[in-house]
This record gives C-alpha cells, sequence and structure tokens, in this order.
C-alpha cells in the first residue's frame, strides 16, 4: 500500500506526466522496478540493476541522468532538480546505450553513501529515448525509478493525524473512508517517510495498520482506507499516529446483524399476532360453550 499506490498513480510513464509525451511514444520503453528502496549504512556502497525492454519494431537509443526529486503540494506532486552529489552517489553502468527491436537489458547501478547527502535521498534514475533509425521523428520520452534511501541516520520521523473522513452509517463487512497525515518536520528539511498509521474501532475492534503515502517535511497527504470488520453498533472509528489521533462515530450494520434484526422484527410483528389469534380463539370456544349450555338448561326448563 502507500508508496506503492502513488507510483501506481504515476504509472510506467513517471516522468511522462511531467513531460508529457505522445501515447505512441509512451510505449517505446518499458523499465522495472519503478520504485527502489533501501538502506545505506554510513559509508556503505551497494549494487542494483533496472531491467529495460524495447517493445517496439524499431530500434532505441536511450541516454541515462540522475536526478534529485521533492514534493511540491499536498498531492504528492514531484519537482526534480539536478544534484551533484545525489548524480555522484548513484551512477549507471552505461551513460548511453541502443536498444533493437524486442531486445531488453539489466542496467547495473552503484550506490556510493560516501558520496551521497547523508539521511533521506530521494532521487530518479532516467531512461531518455529516441528512435534510432534515420530519417524518422519521434519525441523524446523519460522514463525512470524512484529511489528512496536511508543514508546513514534518516531524518525525522514526526507526523499528526490531522484529519479522518467517513460516513457515519456503514452497511455490510467493512468501513471505508480516508485520514490525512502531516509530516510535522520543518518545511526546509530534506526528509520524507512514509508514516504507518493503524485505524481502529474502539472499544472491540483490533489496530488494523496501514502504510501512508510517502510525504515530505511541512507535507500532508490523504490516504484511504478499508477497514474489514463484522462487528455490530455503535463505535468510536480512530486513526493514530504515535501519540496523535483523530477519531469518529460510526454505526456498523454487517449482513448477518441486519438478518437478526429482520427476523426479530417479523417475529415482533407475527408472535403477538398469534397470540391475539389464539388467545381470541380460546374465548369464542368459552363462549359457544356458555351459549350451548344456557341453551340447554333453558330446554330442560
Amino acid at each position: 500500500m502507500g508508496i506503492r499506490y502513488w507510483l501506481l498513480g504515476i504509472g510506467v510513464i513517471l516522468a511522462g506526466l511531467y513531460f508529457a509525451p505522445n501515447a505512441g511514444a509512451i510505449s517505446s520503453l518499458k523499465i522495472q522496478p519503478l520504485l527502489y528502496e533501501d538502506q545505506l549504512q554510513k559509508g556503505e556502497v551497494k549494487k542494483g540493476f533496472i531491467d529495460v525492454s524495447n517493445p517496439t519494431d524499431e530500434s532505441i537509443k536511450v541516454t541515462t541522468s540522475v536526478e534529485g526529486f521533492k514534493q511540491t503540494d499536498d498531492d504528492g506532486s514531484l519537482e526534480f532538480f539536478a544534484s551533484e552529489a545525489i548524480e555522484k552517489g548513484i551512477t549507471p553502468d552505461y551513460k548511453s546505450f541502443t536498444l533493437k527491436p524486442r531486445e531488453a537489458l539489466r542496467m547495473m547501478f552503484e550506490i556510493d553513501g560516501t558520496k551521497l547527502p547523508p539521511g533521506d535521498v530521494f532521487a530518479a534514475l532516467f531512461f531518455t529515448t529516441k528512435s534510432g533509425g534515420e530519417g524518422t521523428v519521434r519525441q523524446a520520452v523519460r522514463v525512470g525509478t524512484l529511489f528512496i534511501l536511508e543514508n546513514g541516520t534518516p531524518g525525522t520521523r514526526k507526523a499528526d493525524i490531522t484529519d479522518v473522513q467517513t460516513k457515519f452509517l456503514h452497511i455490510g463487512s467493512f468501513v471505508d473512508g480516508s485520514y490525512t497525515v502531516k509530516n510535522t518536520a520543518k518545511a526546509n528539511e530534506a526528509t520524507g517517510f512514509t508514516p504507518r498509521v493503524e485505524v481502529s474501532l474502539t472499544p472491540f475492534g483490533s489496530p488494523q495498520p496501514y502504510e501512508s503515502s510517502l510525504v515530505f517535511a511541512g507535507r500532508e497527504r490523504t490516504n484511504q482506507f478499508t477497514y474489514n470488520t463484522e462487528l455490530a453498533g455503535l463505535y468510536k472509528l480512530s486513526a493514530r499516529y504515535d501519540n496523535s489521533e483523530e477519531s469518529r462515530w460510526v454505526l456498523l450494520l454487517p449482513l448477518w446483524s441486519i438478518v437478526v434484526l429482520v427476523s426479530a422484527t417479523i417475529l415482533g410483528l407475527i408472535v403477538p399476532l398469534l397470540l391475539r389469534t389464539h388467545h381470541t380463539g380460546k374465548k369464542q370456544k368459552r363462549d359457544r360453550k356458555k351459549y350451548a349450555t344456557l341453551k340447554r338448561s333453558k330446554k330442560k326448563e
């Protein structure tokens, strides 16, 4: 969940959302993975790889580049920027290469913690494409993999839950809604993380964890949640991170409780009716017996 759902929204055209290539060009390069997360000890050097493939029938020339990124608003929009430290700290094997039709390449890269900025590092390794055929015109496409790294000691991990939204009545086996979480670090600090928020129902529901979207210092993000439950009744729904919590009251009516309520209502209507009918029948029987006795008494007289 969390950062992965956010990346799903970006899709394989990660950078394309910011540079608006046409639909035909987007299909000219595929990469995997879209996200690389790792932790480096102080001074550690690690290697990794990205699989790059050309699904088209044309040769494609590709150049690589490395940039930093940051969030620019509370919707998670990204801004990419040049950073000498990040460029030196994340180095792919090739600055440029050519992929033949239907060809794939495993691009190795090195992450050097001694060259990267300390703490949280947010970067992207981009692949920019051009058609390899002469006399052809194809709009350049830039796709890439996001890097979310902890280089040594990570930055501040403090956040507040600022809002919870959900409807009051929930029918079925789940409660859905949204919570908003804010990274309370100073806005100019180069830090961001994915807060692990717990959603619970008081007093009987157990906490369910949700990994939030990536949220930078000073930003807040709204996340959707679905809490599965078979509880019935009035409960306090809470979203909590550390000591910060927001709550709403909810009425839960799972299907089994509706069946019970409907059955109880039907029984409540039918049983008194049957009892009245039974009582009326017995009274009529007594009255007929009494009338017959009186009639026999009159005949004897």
